[in-house]
């Protein structure tokens, strides 16, 4: 765990969401590149975040190239929060019994279930989640237990892009993984200052 990130990983009781984005490593000279019809391959890397959903801090990032599938960063990031996980949310791209088995026994996982999935002995959280969505239909699952709420990392990702861009400046993994360790630590410090709050108008006619 990043030292830098260590100070919101003592949460007790917290909901961890985890997912990935692209960064663009490559691409500074795209418009020479097109204009002289020269082709030079785009480089793309993942940045794997997980916050605590109740406070919206970052408690874990990773860069790895676009090649790492983000279930296989699952168990680092799983071991590297400090604090107690009441609940994990992650999309169908996690989906599978290892991510059920990593948190403690224990904690609420809610992971969408791929396509043509199967029930098995040993992961029960996964196999209530396979017969709900046959019974009930995906929609009302995601109703039932929240799902909507991961849609908070991604207002992370967009609020990251917007802040700092979608380039990461820095080539070698080393530099890029403290390019993105640097830059997760000041949205946290941004979100300790405070967040907006969203409140509904209603007009009447």
């Amino acid at each position: 765990m990043s030292k830098k990130l260590r100070k919101w990983n003592r949460t007790e009781n917290l909901v961890f969401v985890i997912n990935a984005s692209g960064l663009k490593c490559y691409g500074e000279k795209e418009w020479t590149q097109s204009h002289y019809r020269r082709t030079r391959r785009r480089k793309f890397i993942k940045i794997h975040a997980g916050i605590n959903l109740n406070t919206r801090h970052i408690l874990f990032n990773k860069s790895t190239t676009s090649r790492v599938s983000d279930n296989s960063v699952l168990p680092e990031a799983i071991n590297n929060v400090v604090g107690k996980i009441d609940a994990l949310f992650a999309d169908g791209r996690y989906d599978s019994k290892g991510s059920y088995q990593l948190p403690d026994p224990d904690t609420k996982v809610v992971i969408t279930t791929r396509r043509n999935v199967v029930s098995d002995k040993h992961t029960l959280q996964r196999n209530k989640a396979i017969e709900y969505i046959e019974e009930h239909g995906k929609l009302r699952w995601k109703r039932e237990f929240n799902y909507h709420q991961r849609a908070l990392l991604e207002n992370l990702f967009s609020r990251w892009k917007t802040i700092y861009g979608e380039n990461i400046r820095f080539k070698s993994s080393e530099a890029q993984q403290t390019e993105v360790t640097l830059k997760s630590f000041i949205l946290n410090k941004m979100t300790e200052l405070g967040m907006p709050e969203c409140k509904r108008i209603y007009f009447l006619n």
